[in-house]
């Protein structure tokens, strides 16, 4: 996961569970420190394979305050812009955290492989009166109870993928492996608005990550990306086929970029055609490759040739999946990352497009 810091630097969490602060314009890297997991009422559920590296990360709306996964990915820490150092840190989920969004300086959602959804309150003790002799040099810890319901949702029927907020129109929408986007009300404890029911006929229908504008919701699947408008009851999706998509995003109101999981990065304008987001319902239908603005692979990074490589990889090209990728503020400059899709392969690219 990353994000765009300023017009220069972009902040970066990776697989590895490292946070890491580039200069898009010098090259250089810093490493920001996470604290420590704090002890904990209730033990996350425990995975053979270990640790899922930093898959949240998001800066608040005065860009002060960063959330990014902690140490144990079932946690989301509040780091301070500038110094980075920790405030709080988020416990209650039990199981690894796949995306968090601001719905204000305030206010934080995050969104679990455990099922549910949950809105946090950063209080102001949390984030300012942190300076005292008897401050703890990690930050408080705010914890939440699964028994509070105005905390924690799990109606969710299946893990929640992502979570996204869109400040127009004041709604969280939620994507799970249920096969639903959810839309929520976060100023009445996330209530349920409005469910979007997206029909799932294999595993390459499989949803994984969120885009949402006030006019569309931009899911990407397996194999495809479907947009849906989420202002229009019983509207049929629109779909664009891809391969593999780790993450979809959308440049102002038109311009749809996706990752695949074969290193490209492809881009659709959504003004293309008499079709596109808040037209009429209508049955769905892959576009045509034509209508592709543009498709880009990505570089060869750096593959680490371990055992997995020699056994299964060996003299072939390893292409880096498109994890994450987002505009400069400005809209000049595209920063795409990821690394080797297949289990047990370790590798990186990173790579600034202008």
């Amino acid at each position: 996961m990353h994000e765009w810091e300023d017009t220069n630097h972009v902040l970066v969490g990776t697989k590895c569970n490292r946070l890491l602060r580039l200069d898009a314009d010098v090259g250089s890297v810093q490493s920001i420190p996470l604290p420590p997991a704090p002890p904990r009422r209730r033990a996350p559920y425990d995975h053979e394979w270990g640790h899922c590296g930093i898959h949240g990360l998001a800066l608040s709306p005065s860009r002060d305050w960063l959330a990014v996964g902690g140490e144990n990915p079932a946690d989301i820490v509040i780091l301070r812009r500038g110094d980075w150092r920790p405030v709080a840190t988020l416990v209650g989920h039990l199981d690894w955290v796949f995306g968090v969004t601001w719905v204000s300086d305030r206010h934080v959602v995050t969104a679990g492989r455990d099922q549910s959804v949950a809105l946090w309150s950063i209080d102001d003790e949390a984030t300012y009166d942190d300076e005292g002799p008897e401050a703890s040099p990690w930050g408080a810890v705010v914890a939440k109870d699964w028994a509070r319901r105005g905390d924690f949702r799990k109606a969710f029927q299946g893990k929640v993928r992502d979570v996204k907020y869109d400040v127009s129109t004041a709604i969280v929408a939620t994507l799970s492996l249920e096969g639903a986007v959810r839309l929520h009300d976060p100023a009445a404890a996330l209530t349920p608005v409005r469910k979007i029911k997206l029909p799932i006929e294999s595993h390459r229908d499989e949803l994984a990550c969120l885009a949402l504008t006030p006019g569309f919701c931009a899911i990407g699947r397996q194999a495809d990306v479907v947009l849906v408008d989420p202002r229009a009851r019983g509207s049929a999706p629109l779909r664009w086929s891809s391969r593999p998509t780790p993450r979809v995003a959308v440049q102002g109101d038109s311009l749809l970029s996706f990752g695949t999981a074969a290193g490209r990065l492809c881009f659709h304008d959504l003004r293309y055609g008499a079709r596109g987001a808040g037209s009429a319902p209508a049955p769905a239908t892959l576009c045509p490759p034509s209508a592709l603005a543009r498709v880009v692979d990505t570089g060869a990074g750096w593959v680490d040739k371990n055992e997995t490589y020699w056994d299964h990889f060996a003299h072939t090209r390893v292409p880096h999946a498109c994890y994450a990728h987002a505009w400069d503020p400005c809209g000049a400059r595209l920063f795409a990352c990821g690394g080797p899709l297949a289990f047990g392969m370790r590798g990186c690219y990173l790579g600034l497009w202008r």
